[in-house]
């Protein structure tokens, strides 16, 4: 019994394609046909990182833009090392969980926040969750594009003096911005495109993401280029000097979107109601009193559990750097809760540090910690081919010039302490 054509299309072509009727599809290349173009001869030699059949079959479009299904377990895994915020944290899960629902337009996120508390890391960590595969070039993987607005300043005194050339100063930029964009989504369109710094850029310049945010396919090179499949995440501090811990989410929201949108004005309108998610950045929390700070003072509590992550990232930086090695860092609990207070108490007491944060925090435990290891490494001569790297610290809060004091030697044994 034979199968007419058209039966066979009806199992292959979905209904609202032959609702335009037989002729209207093959009045058209079939290689620009989805469901024609993975069983035509003539198109089978492009890329198969396009075809929707072997897309998901072949292991290099998967690193480079793995399926929605590989997130829950790699993100929760990478977003547990942002401390002190559970609820922006939540809700970025749920947007990016949601995001297969949602697939019109691209998932548009503007993280805000001061400077220190998370906003870049976290999204690097949902880079690195997604892709698998790193770019040897940037250290990033291959599906994330990191692009600063620093790297598009225009004097803001260019504007009134020499307004032609201004114009075509951001014109450039914001040429440069569309092609390399372009260019990223064009190799995988699942990519995680990150603006960093998007505060710093004149708003003429920023204009560009208005054509990507609209999730309709854009003409790069002759070829049309998907939108709707990426993640855009633009990072600023909009609205976070008034950051208070009394203020709910939704007023946090509330005021970075009114700065955002006072700062971009009308060029930006569109741009501006465009943005899906507004994820604000708590900072850490201050004490009451300066003056009143002792060394002995209880910090946050997520002081404690930041440092307690600095810990176990830099074991395992530690398990990398000598991977023939046991690591054994001989710090419990109570030694690491006055680590912290050591640590705040300085970050506390210093103008340079007070005000960065998390970041603050990380910069001391480096330098307090990290570097006198690594420098005591590097000295001894038998680390490289020792079995076992045993680091001790301990602390005297009584000493509040140099409470820490770290000790480090290696053996040749793997079961000596």
């Amino acid at each position: 019994m034979s199968i007419s054509i058209y039966a066979i299309l009806c199992l292959l072509i979905p209904v609202h394609v032959l609702g335009f009727g037989l002729g209207s599809i093959f009045s058209q290349n079939p290689c620009d046909i989805p469901y024609l173009r993975d069983i035509t001869p003539q198109c089978v030699s492009k890329d198969p990182c396009e075809m929707s059949v072997l897309n998901s079959l072949t292991l290099k479009c998967w690193r480079s833009c793995p399926e929605r299904d590989r997130w829950e377990s790699a993100l929760e895994k990478e977003l547990k090392q942002i401390v002190g915020q559970p609820h922006s944290m939540n809700i970025l899960h749920q947007a990016l969980n949601s995001r297969s629902v949602k697939a019109n337009r691209p998932l548009i996120f503007h993280f805000s926040g001061p400077n220190g508390c998370g906003k870049t890391l976290t999204a690097l960590a949902i880079g690195k969750a997604l892709f698998s595969q790193l770019n040897e070039v940037s250290s990033l993987p291959n599906g994330v594009l990191f692009l600063k607005g620093s790297s598009y300043i225009i004097d803001s005194k260019l504007q009134k003096e020499d307004p032609a050339t201004f114009l075509n100063l951001a014109q450039k930029h914001k040429d440069t911005i569309r092609n390399v964009i372009a260019e990223q989504l064009s190799k995988c369109s699942k990519s995680l495109i990150i603006f960093d710094e998007s505060i710093i850029p004149n708003k003429r310049i920023m204009q560009v993401f208005e054509e990507f945010f609209d999730g309709v396919p854009i003409l790069h090179n002759g070829k049309q280029i998907r939108t709707d499949q990426a993640i855009f995440i633009l990072i600023s501090d909009f609205g976070s000097e008034q950051f208070s811990p009394h203020l709910s989410h939704k007023e946090l929201e509330e005021q970075v979107y009114k700065e955002t949108r006072d700062a971009w004005g009308y060029t930006l309108d569109k741009t501006t109601h465009l943005i899906r998610y507004i994820i604000p950045f708590f900072p850490l929390e201050l004490p009451t009193s300066f003056e009143s700070l002792s060394i002995y003072s209880s910090p946050p509590s997520t002081a404690n559990e930041f440092i307690k992550i600095e810990f176990e990232r830099f074991e395992d930086e530690l398990t990398r750097t000598y991977p023939t090695a046991t690591i054994k860092i001989v710090c419990d609990d109570f030694c690491k809760d006055k680590v912290t207070k050591a640590l705040y108490y300085f970050q506390m007491q210093s103008d340079v540090y007070r005000y960065r944060n998390y970041r603050g925090l990380n910069q001391l435990f480096d330098s307090h910690i990290s570097d006198s290891i690594g420098s005591q490494l590097k000295k001894r001569k038998s680390t490289a081919t020792a079995k076992q790297i045993i680091v001790k610290i301990s602390v005297d809060l009584d000493n509040t010039v140099s409470p820490i004091n770290v000790t480090v030697r290696d053996t040749q044994s793997a079961n000596e302490l």
